[in-house]
Order: structure tokens, then sequence, then C-alpha cells
């Protein structure tokens, strides 16, 4: 896992908390709903997800000149742009690096198929500074010591982009 699966464990620590935002929405047609979903496995998968969502947060390890630890949010257009702003999500093997696998679909990759054939709702990256992608099953001790920060930074996100 090392630094790269610092999404995923944000994730399983929000995991519990699917549940509507605390404010209604300003039509008045109930509670915006919050839901937490690992899609480190998802690849194409995530297309349908994406189509039908209002509007989404992922939360991944980036390489964007960052701190371990630090968090930068990323609209779509600036990480669709020609020259993203966060190369570091392209992996080997995929659409961006000019080899692509249906079986090693990068969130890039996902993203571009899904704005080119469905429709993508309003879409962030929160991108977080990552010491280590080698491969390992725990996290640096700079992103170890930072998870509780990280998780209530993604909370308090998802919650305020629910809320509009």
């Amino acid at each position: 896992m090392s630094d790269d699966g610092v999404g995923v464990r944000i994730i399983e620590q929000l995991g519990g908390e699917s549940r509507p935002s605390p404010r209604p929405s300003p039509q008045g047609e109930g509670e915006h709903r919050i839901e937490y979903l690992d899609g480190s496995v998802g690849g194409l998968r995530l297309l349908n997800w994406i189509e039908q969502a209002n509007r989404l947060l992922f939360v991944d390890a980036a390489r964007f000149g960052g701190e371990p630890g630090e968090c930068r949010l990323f609209a779509l257009n600036e990480l669709l742009h020609p020259e993203p702003a966060v190369p570091g999500l392209a992996k080997p093997g995929t659409v961006g690096s000019g080899s692509f696998s249906l079986h090693q679909t990068d969130l890039l990759s996902v993203l571009r198929l899904a704005r080119q054939f469905y429709r993508v709702p309003p879409t962030w990256l929160l991108a977080i500074g990552a010491e280590s992608v080698q491969p390992g099953d725990h996290l640096s001790p700079p992103l170890e010591r930072a998870l509780p920060r990280l998780v209530e930074t993604a909370r308090r996100l998802a919650r305020r982009l629910a809320t509009g």
C-alpha cells in the first residue's frame, strides 16, 4: 500500500459515515447524501458511479510538489488540462502514459473517458503529498502522523461540497 494507499485509509475511516449532510438542499428537497467509496480498484467500473453522482471528491496520493501529508484541492479542469496539475496520477501502462490496458486504468484516464462519453458532475481531487509510492504495507511516518488531520479535512470538504 505505502503512501499510495492514503486515500483508501481515509475512505476506510470515513466509510461508516455514509449519511446525509447536515443541511437541506437549497431547493428544499431534503438533504444531500454523502457516500464514501473506495475507488482504488474501480477502474472503468467507476464510470456509472461518476455519471450518477451530483458532485465528486476523489482523495488520492499525488506528486504535485507538496510535502508529505500536505493537501491541495484540484478541480476537474486542472486535472484534465493537457499538462495536468497533478502529473503523478497517470500511472505507467495507462491512457495517460500512451500504453493502455483496461486492467490498469488510472483516475485521470477514467475521468477523461467519463468526460468524453458520459455526464460528469462537478469534480475535485483532494491530492495528498506522498513521501513514497513504492510497494509496501504501511503509510510512511509523516502520512501516518497526518492521517487524523487528513480524515477530518476530507470529511469537512465533502460536507462543504455536498451542500454547495
